[in-house]
């Protein structure tokens, strides 16, 4: 996609899925992981970004340390609820 072709909403489209996709990372296959991984270095019609899957991965890590310390983690993680797959 060129920059002629992209609408004002696009970049907030794009920056809406990324954010679902980091909300349910957890609950995706390691297959699907790898796959999106793979995906993101070689995105045709974007700049590539040196090392972006290590960054990505940061960027997990980062995300689970915080939801792991919020106090809403912490009820959650005290209440069963039944995994989905």
């Amino acid at each position: 996609m060129s920059d002629n072709d992209q609408t004002p909403f696009d970049l907030m489209t794009i920056q809406h899925l990324g954010a679902a996709v980091l909300l349910c990372w957890g609950e995706l296959s390691m297959a699907t992981q790898e796959l999106i991984l793979d995906r993101a270095n070689d995105t045709v019609g974007m700049v590539p970004v040196r090392e972006v899957r290590d960054q990505i991965a940061d960027l997990l890590r980062r995300r689970a340390r915080l939801v792991s310390s919020s106090p809403r983690s912490h009820e959650q993680q005290t209440q069963t609820t039944p995994a989905r797959r």
